[in-house]
């Protein structure tokens, strides 16, 4: 049997370096707390063998999804399980904890974590944020060759998904008369959107770089997420990857959003008519949604993220 036998670092069970919201929330993770420990810190990556052999660390830190833990850690350590979705009933939890040393669960929202029916310890954590540059949209626009759209834009990103209601943004866009540019790389899961370019819609079907993502989101008037409701919480990654700019943001109002607050942070929705009032609502205000889109990104930013889970792991082994 192969091992993995790391006895001083604390071993995270993800996916890795694949088109995957958890692999890039894995990263970030990963890369900001070897910053404050450095290695501390290792990731057996799930796609790359993780469930097939032995693991000895300090400690186990499971990101666990629906649909990419297949089979669980093969481990006696101390764990601790990252639920990035939460679903009733909760099976997979009574499952993990029968079979696994389960010390402690983090969920992203504090909804989420009155949904954990457990004896371990319940810890909430937000979702980290990425700390984008300041910079004028007109400067962004001009970098990336888009200064000659003469409306306002709004910004999509994240992966494609049948969950994600394109054909309500677009008619919305053409509604309120703005631009919405559509950076949709293709997920893991193999789905596939049919979307093409007109006067209201640019679809980038590639995967952007870190600096284009930067740049698309502090060239846009607004950041928009709308997606299909859903009965589990869950958060967001394109969304904390680009809160940061800076810009509104306007979504759906489901459980996908619970981490943010209607009107403070986030302009929620639930039907078209309402999403075209927010996208007017979010163009008359830009500064007062921007400044606290800003300022949600720095409470959530990966840093503090970070700092958040070394001090969990410290109640349980030595850091």
């Amino acid at each position: 049997m192969t091992m993995i036998d790391e006895i001083d670092k604390i071993i995270f069970i993800s996916t890795w370096n694949i088109g995957c919201g958890i692999a890039t929330y894995t990263k970030y993770l990963s890369e900001e707390l070897n910053k404050l420990y450095p290695k501390l810190f290792m990731v057996d990556p799930i796609n790359q063998g993780a469930l097939d052999h032995y693991i000895n660390g300090k400690l186990v830190h499971l990101q666990h999804e629906f649909g990419i833990v297949p089979e669980l850690p093969n481990t006696d350590n101390k764990v601790i399980i990252t639920w990035h979705s939460v679903y009733k009933p909760q099976y997979a939890v009574y499952k993990l904890e029968s079979r696994l040393n389960a010390v402690a669960h983090i969920v992203h929202c504090e909804d989420a974590s009155k949904c954990i029916d457990t004896l371990s310890d319940i810890y909430v954590i937000d979702h980290g944020s990425a700390l984008i540059p300041e910079m004028k949209k007109e400067d962004a626009r001009k970098i990336l060759g888009i200064n000659n759209v003469n409306k306002p834009i709004g910004f999509i990103f994240g992966f494609q998904s049948a969950n994600k209601k394109y054909d309500e943004i677009i008619n919305a866009a053409k509604n309120t008369n703005i631009h919405i540019i559509v950076s949709g790389a293709k997920h893991e899961s193999g789905y596939k959107t049919n979307l093409s370019n007109s006067d209201n819609i640019t679809f980038i079907d590639r995967c952007l770089t870190e600096k284009d993502v930067n740049l698309y989101a502090l060239a846009s008037d607004l950041l928009l997420f709308d997606y299909v409701g859903q009965d589990h919480y869950s958060c967001s990654g394109a969304m904390h990857r680009t809160i940061g700019a800076g810009r509104p943001v306007v979504c759906s109002n489901t459980k996908h959003f619970s981490d943010l607050t209607d009107g403070r942070n986030a302009l929620k929705f639930n039907n078209q008519e309402e999403l075209e009032e927010c996208i007017e609502f979010a163009l008359a205000n830009p500064k007062k949604f921007g400044r606290a889109a800003r300022a949600y990104a720095k409470e959530t930013s990966w840093n503090n993220v970070a700092k958040k889970h070394l001090e969990i792991y410290s109640h349980y082994v030595d850091i």
